[in-house]
């Protein structure tokens, strides 16, 4: 679902990624430890095609998306989902609208959205902030709404980037077990940590970046 060949990144003249290959199967769960500033954010956003790398090539799905136009990697990206670091929710909007949102950029029909809606809000437990306004919520309600709109349309990729940074021990669990669901539905999971112990709950796949490098565990 996910091959990454020799893929190198460079900022500058700074080196970010080095000749990082990887391979992530269908319905799989990766998750990939590293210090703050070792390159994990960056491959997230090289594989959602956010940005390109200097050499190497990137696969989903059975298609190189490495220099795909803006316009021909827009069709990939609506069957991915992506849980920002920083939330990037619209803050005037509800947390139904907020997710809303994702099913309309994947043309997901009504009724299912529907049930789909239902499903990841009572599993993170948001019924009862559904029409909220954003802005009012707390941090690790902002958070659980953007890991809700990530999911909602049963994306055939997830990518989480420091999905449960601000969570607590009870919310991360459940995130955890969302994420567990999509991989039984054929979802390919891959999300990023620092913390060892949130790594530590996925040792099927585990990898570690560190000095630019993908490290097997």
């Amino acid at each position: 679902m996910i091959k990454l060949f020799h893929v190198y990144k460079h900022y500058d003249t700074q080196s970010v990624l080095d000749d990082v290959t990887l391979v992530v199967k269908k319905g799989d769960i990766c998750c990939i430890v590293g210090p703050n500033g070792s390159g994990k954010s960056t491959l997230l956003k090289l594989i959602f095609g956010q940005e390109n790398p200097d050499r190497g090539q990137i696969i989903i799905n059975n298609k190189n998306v490495t220099h795909m136009s803006q316009w021909a990697i827009s069709s990939i990206r609506q069957r991915m989902g992506f849980i920002f670091e920083d939330c990037q929710l619209i803050l005037r909007k509800t947390v139904i609208q907020n997710i809303s949102l994702a099913l309309t950029i994947a043309g997901t029909p009504l009724k299912q959205g529907r049930q789909n809606i239902d499903r990841v809000l009572a599993t993170l437990e948001l019924e009862h902030k559904k029409n909220d306004a954003v802005s009012t919520l707390a941090a690790g309600e902002k958070q659980r709404v953007s890991i809700a709109r990530a999911a909602v349309s049963d994306p055939l990729v997830l990518l989480a980037d420091e999905p449960t940074g601000p969570l607590d021990s009870t919310a991360t669990a459940k995130v955890f077990a969302l994420f567990r669901s999509m991989s039984m539905r054929g979802t390919t999971v891959l999300l990023t940590t620092q913390n060892q112990d949130v790594a530590a709950k996925f040792p099927q796949h585990r990898v570690m970046l560190n000095h630019r490098k993908i490290i097997p565990q």
